[in-house]
């Protein structure tokens, strides 16, 4: 069974609260980094332990998005790349040279070499 718990700002610590059994344990931590082993250790002391444990924020959304975004960045930075290989072949294929190529491409020609390769 998961564990959810919800840490949140106030002032200049961050709180979370851990429901076991019905009961509300209450922690405070300086760093969100502290959250994790402070409910890890309330888990172990309830018998609880081999519990898998979720600590989440009102950022977790944002950081979704930005992690989805940073996975279709590289999705598309892969894609260009594959098509930049593929034209380069295509062009050397047709005889252009690499310097030729890197003005078309707006690339120098040692990248022109290590794209070929």
């Amino acid at each position: 069974m998961a564990v959810e718990v919800k840490a949140a700002r106030s002032g200049r610590e961050w709180d979370a609260t851990l429901t076991i059994g019905g009961e509300n344990i209450r922690m405070r931590a300086r760093t969100f980094a502290q959250i994790t082993p402070l409910v890890e250790r309330a888990l172990a002391d309830a018998g609880r332990e081999k519990e898998e444990l979720f600590v989440t924020t009102a950022y977790d959304d944002a950081k979704r998005g930005a992690d989805q975004a940073s996975a279709e960045a590289e999705a598309a930075a892969k894609m260009a790349s594959e098509i930049r290989r593929s034209i380069i072949r295509r062009m050397r294929a047709d005889g252009l040279s690499q310097d030729d190529i890197g003005a078309i491409l707006g690339i120098s020609r040692q990248r022109v070499s290590q794209l070929s390769n």
